[in-house]
């Protein structure tokens, strides 16, 4: 069996305000990139969890629309792994992930989308997202991705 290796972006799918500290972050005022400059730093306050779920919000959205900006954001493995694990679940990690995709087109008036996913051995779906777009690539076919 061939397995096409792909390089994408998986996405697997409150706010705190906080005076005492200049560092801490109020999650629904800041940038995506103090936000992570914050989750890495632990300038969160008495919730660093809040301030990850905002960010998880953000990258949600912008996974859409601009890949290489999530992938440039990214949190590095070592850092997640210091993160609490209540914090951790709403930080990406890198993985690689085998299955078969899923191409969809989406055909609009406004015009078209294609839209990948992947679905694993046990059934799991996840979302594909690529920094370039890729070719070649068929709806049944088996392949491994590695990405956030």
């Amino acid at each position: 069996m061939m397995t096409k290796r792909v390089i994408g972006l998986l996405f697997l799918a409150s706010a705190a305000v906080a005076f005492a500290d200049s560092r801490i972050v109020s999650p629904g005022d800041a940038s995506l990139e103090a936000l992570t400059t914050a989750l890495e730093q632990g300038h969160g306050g008495g919730d660093l969890a809040a301030v990850a779920a905002e960010r998880q919000a953000r990258l949600s959205t912008l996974v859409r629309t601009d890949v290489a900006r999530v992938l440039r954001g990214a949190v590095s493995s070592p850092t997640r792994s210091n993160l609490t694990p209540r914090v951790r679940d709403f930080v990406e990690e890198q993985v690689e992930l085998e299955g078969a995709l899923e191409v969809l087109v989406e055909d609009r008036e406004d015009g078209s989308r294609l839209h990948f996913s992947l679905e694993t051995d046990s059934g799991d779906r996840y979302a594909l997202y690529f920094v370039s777009r890729p070719t070649r690539l068929l709806t049944g076919e088996r392949v491994r991705v590695s990405g956030l």
